[in-house]
């Protein structure tokens, strides 16, 4: 299974869960129940499909993506009981700080980069978490093992993967995202005014974005000691592909502290920001990823009062 099918595999999951944890979709959208049974049907035969691709010593993409999650969930078990230690230390918990999507949403080898080096981050510093024990490391490190010598089944030649020149897997995930789609669109119609946050999870998940597809996101600007909002930052966003090109967006003075983003590019932005009062903040780095809330606090310190 290549990653692009991976992800969309988990995107219908995703939305498909959505029903469950709020029912009344079922009631309140007519049409959803025949959209989800559809997609329901579609995931039995992707997962049927997954199974057929099993061969002698290999597993399927299914399983080793399970165990990809099971690490990255290990990982930020002990970065979390990390953080509730070191909650009161700014710098370490800056260290300690990681989403799902960046241990899992990347490649195999990067993301046992990214979790091993987050662990190293605590063992290196064990002395301050006195009651995470060797033995809890262990746990997700030999979780991080196992992901890492799972063999993913080999490539298969076109002609033995195709009947009818499209092999099952892409067939039914094809159906699966026509079911989906139909079913995100119906939820940001019906609850984008009534429940927005429904309506942003439902296009949060319902996304599949490509490396510098779109995704949404937003940019909060706040006082550094006292958290509250400040009104009217300049936000200066610069960006520069892997080709080398460079842009850099101006959002002049806006009336609250949030700039939000229904669609913005995947990558590292640099975020400059300046608020009347206060030391500009300059060059602060922000990774907009995929099927991630994309949300940046940046905190201002208040220029000292001269006496």
């Amino acid at each position: 299974m290549k990653l692009s099918q991976s992800e969309e595999l988990d995107s219908q999951r995703s939305v498909k869960h959505i029903e469950e944890e709020n029912p009344e979709v079922l009631i309140d959208c007519p049409e959803y129940k025949a959209d989800s049974d559809g997609l329901e049907a579609s995931l039995i035969k992707t997962d049927t499909a997954i199974i057929a691709q099993v061969t002698e010593g290999s597993e399927s993409a299914g399983t080793v993506d399970l165990k990809k999650k099971d690490a990255a969930n290990a990982v930020l078990d002990v970065l979390t009981r990390g953080k509730s230690i070191a909650k009161k230390d700014k710098n370490l918990l800056k260290l300690l700080t990681f989403s799902f999507s960046f241990f899992y949403y990347t490649t195999k080898e990067r993301s046992i980069q990214r979790m091993l080096g987050a662990i190293k981050v605590m063992t290196d510093r064990s002395e301050l978490f006195p009651t995470i024990l060797p033995k809890d490391y262990k746990v997700a490190t030999d979780l991080i093992d196992t992901f890492k010598t799972a063999k993913e089944l080999p490539k298969i030649g076109k002609e033995a993967q195709k009947t009818d020149g499209t092999d099952a897997l892409s067939v039914s995930l094809a159906e699966g995202k026509v079911f989906k789609l139909s079913m995100v669109s119906q939820l940001v119609r019906k609850y984008r005014i009534s429940n927005p946050p429904l309506a942003e999870k439902a296009e949060l998940r319902g996304h599949t974005a490509k490396k510098m597809s779109h995704n949404i996101g937003k940019y909060m600007v706040v006082d550094e000691d006292t958290m509250e909002e400040l009104e009217s930052p300049a936000i200066t966003q610069n960006h520069t592909t892997e080709k080398g090109k460079k842009s850099t967006i101006v959002f002049n003075p806006i009336k609250k502290e949030i700039q939000t983003f229904k669609t913005h590019g995947l990558g590292d932005y640099l975020i400059s920001v300046s608020v009347t009062g206060y030391i500009d903040s300059l060059d602060n780095k922000v990774t907009f990823k995929k099927n991630d809330p994309n949300e940046f606090t940046f905190r201002m310190k208040r220029i000292p009062a001269t006496t």
